[in-house]
């Protein structure tokens, strides 16, 4: 609810007081993953050192969960291949959820 309902029943039997809210739907919280990107392994170590931005969100940070749990760290060393990343946050008011994911690829 958002605004004022403060109101008593008058002595003429109509509601009297002030009365300028209005309930509103919940939204699930925003969480918008960074793009799908290629990195190039060492030739010697056959891995490559990744980072990559935060993903957005209007939930704090804490209230985040990365798959794997190591993407929360948004670097790691990874060996050539593809990896799929998720997160999934949170609202600690609401409980809803939103998630998002990206690939990341080491050649």
């Amino acid at each position: 609810m958002i605004g004022r309902y403060i109101v008593t029943c008058g002595s003429r039997g109509k509601w009297e007081g002030q009365h300028d809210a209005k309930c509103i739907r919940d939204q699930p919280p925003t969480l918008e993953c960074p793009p799908a990107q290629s990195f190039t392994a060492d030739q010697e170590s056959h891995t490559a050192l990744v980072q990559f931005r935060s993903p957005k969100t209007n939930i704090n940070w804490k209230y985040v969960k990365a798959y794997p749990s190591w993407g929360k760290d948004l670097t790691g060393i990874l060996k050539k291949g593809q990896y799929d990343i998720g997160f999934t946050v949170k609202d600690p008011e609401t409980k809803l959820t939103s998630s998002c994911s990206f690939r990341i690829t080491v050649d």
